[in-house]
């Protein structure tokens, strides 16, 4: 069986991107990574880098 992905959109601020990481979220996109690409030219963001709390 294939292990199937999700892409959180929209995360626009660490604080998502972080709680986001603790839930064992692999990949994401959104403004406070960069602007949205397709999803094909997605790259894993673990580990996330945490800039604050």
């Amino acid at each position: 069986m294939d292990k199937k992905k999700s892409v959180p959109e929209f995360v626009d601020n660490e604080r998502t991107l972080n709680q986001l990481s603790e839930r064992g979220v692999d990949y994401a996109r959104g403004y406070v990574i960069d602007k949205s690409v397709p999803v094909d030219e997605l790259k894993p963001v673990k580990p996330f880098i945490v800039m604050s709390k």
